[in-house]
């Protein structure tokens, strides 16, 4: 399933007396933490289009990451509008957000990296770097020009891969990572310097910034975007408003479940990817077709019966059994998920439901925690 995102932040530094006004929604606007230190330009990429300058050391802008939007990132995009002076010795910056991700020149030449300890693919390292360098589209590796307006791109997809782009062209590509992007620390974000360090400033401008997260509500909004009936709605109505108050009865188990869930969810599907690119493609593919089925309200449909079959006979020709993933086990042998299914209705009002979770025990042996739903 392609991963959709959400816009947290975007500056375009033009027309607002020397502020960083964010246009979002989330109210991630700059500002300059000595403004002797900053320069603001009116005319930009063109005539009027405003820029930020970072011109020595201390130069950057801090973003606010108060909003509940920078606590869980997953996956980010970033774009920025830059024009870059001469290469210096010192990694140039043009956006970090500490103990998250940043993305960053070194001589000419783009980087970008994010904070992953203990889930680094290299042993002893807590980031993982991509660079054209060790996972260029093409060779010989070429610096960004300086003294020119150019749109950079960082992409993490908030599962397991990476790229950077230059004004739109790829350049490298990287895949097999073991994390996904971690909230932002307490020193927050910052434009045009690292959060921690004052000697990584841009020295360049620039002239529009745009960040996305992985949208957190996206796999809310495929649930509900299923064709129902008045009957269905009030189904799930009541289920989601047992379900809240049972959790609310037990917050020990509101936590336990939710981080062994997604913990195992995200387990599984490394596991599957790592069983080769032919595997990952068809996870993938299988997700696409699942997530269309369920929007055209075809859960007991035979193509739907035929998807989960195919799919998980595949699992087990790869040495995957979901059903006795250890994970998987502890997740339904546990306590806490029998005291909240206990203090609830079954869910039997929803037939086609019904039949999705009857289709997938018989075709995965009893599991379903790694069905493409998880995607």
């Amino acid at each position: 399933m392609v991963p959709q995102f959400e816009l947290i932040c975007h500056h375009t530094y033009a027309g607002w007396n020397g502020f960083a006004v964010d246009l979002s929604d989330h109210d991630s606007h700059g500002v300059p933490q000595s403004k002797p230190d900053i320069l603001f330009l009116n005319d930009a990429s063109r005539a009027g289009s405003g820029a930020v300058g970072f011109p020595q050391e201390k130069s950057r802008l801090r973003i606010d990451t108060a909003s509940p939007a920078w606590g869980k990132l997953g996956g980010v995009r970033v774009e920025a509008l830059v024009r870059r002076g001469k290469p210096k010795t010192h990694a140039q910056t043009v956006v970090a957000g500490h103990n998250s991700f940043s993305v960053f020149f070194r001589g000419g030449v783009l980087f970008a990296s994010f904070h992953c300890p203990g889930k680094s693919t290299y042993p002893l390292q807590d980031s993982d770097t991509i660079s054209p360098y060790e996972h260029g589209l093409g060779m010989p590796v070429t610096d960004v020009p300086d003294d020119r307006w150019v749109m950079v791109s960082f992409f993490h997809d908030g599962f397991d891969t990476m790229e950077l782009a230059v004004d739109g062209v790829r350049i490298a590509r990287r895949s097999g990572l073991l994390a996904t992007i971690p909230p932002i620390g307490p020193l927050g974000l910052s434009v045009g310097n690292q959060p921690d360090q004052d000697n990584h400033f841009l020295n360049g401008e620039i002239d529009e910034l745009k960040i996305w997260r992985r949208d957190p509500h996206h796999m809310e909004r495929e649930f509900f975007a299923r064709p129902t009936d008045k009957a269905i709605d009030d189904c799930w109505d009541r289920f989601f408003r047992e379900l809240a108050a049972a959790l609310d009865r037990n917050p020990d188990c509101r936590e336990l479940i939710g981080q062994q869930l997604a913990e195992t969810l995200d387990r599984l599907k490394r596991l599957v990817v790592a069983k080769g690119p032919e595997t990952r493609e068809r996870f993938f593919h299988t997700s696409d077709k699942y997530f269309a089925l369920w929007r055209a309200g075809k859960l007991d449909h035979p193509d739907m019966a035929r998807l989960f079959s195919d799919w998980c006979a595949w699992l087990r020709l790869v040495g995957i059994s979901i059903a006795d993933d250890p994970g998987v086990r502890a997740l339904a042998d546990s306590d806490c998920l029998r005291r909240i299914l206990a203090e609830m209705s079954p869910l039997d009002c929803d037939q086609q439901v019904a039949a999705l979770i009857d289709c997938i025990a018989r075709s995965c042996g009893g599991g379903t925690a790694g069905h493409p739903i998880a995607g």
